[in-house]
């Protein structure tokens, strides 16, 4: 027995969900926290900038890039193009969140190190080590990766890992889709 599931109604609550989202972490970010600024004397006007876009970004636009090679019933071509634009403006909103967020740290004398790596001294090295950091240094790493691949499967146009198979118990899978649930 199949089951069938229409994903229209599903997605049209994934999108209300994502515009409340952001809603309220723009309300929270210019209502309750001051505002936003890339420059400011007050410090965490400049933090504030960094929950935004990292919501946008990484969260929204990164799963509406996922969705959309699928979802879209256009040509192979124009799927991709829409999937790459999407995952480069996810690129630069999660590069301006990390920036923003350093920003902070820095001019506020708070960066002791990452990873290891002495950046200022200071007393506050629990950035560091937090799991916040090292999920930030995981994350952006496997999207730059992500990206390079996705670059260089459309200019190749083909799948560049296409004749690896994984085994996953009941056959073999391609390892895009393998690669793709994580």
């Amino acid at each position: 027995m199949v089951l069938r599931v229409n994903a229209r109604p599903l997605t049209f609550v994934c999108h209300l969900l994502a515009i409340a989202a952001t809603v309220m972490v723009l309300v929270w970010c210019i209502h309750f926290r001051g505002g936003l600024a890339f420059k400011a004397t007050n410090k965490s006007l400049i933090f504030n900038i960094h929950p935004v876009v990292m919501l946008i970004g990484f969260i929204i636009l990164g799963g509406e890039a996922i969705i959309s090679y699928k979802a879209f019933p256009w040509r192979k071509k124009v799927k991709k193009v829409i999937h790459l634009t999407l995952h480069f403006f996810t690129l630069i909103l999660g590069i301006v969140g990390i920036y923003a967020a350093f920003k902070y740290h820095s001019e506020s004398g708070i960066i002791a190190c990452i990873l290891g790596l002495e950046l200022q001294p200071s007393a506050y090295t629990e950035f560091s080590t937090s799991t916040h950091s090292k999920q930030l240094m995981l994350a952006t790493s496997r999207q730059r990766l992500q990206l390079g691949v996705l670059i260089g499967s459309y200019l190749v146009q083909s799948d560049p890992v296409q004749y690896v198979f994984i085994t996953n118990g009941s056959g073999s899978i391609q390892s895009n889709e393998y690669f793709g649930s994580f």
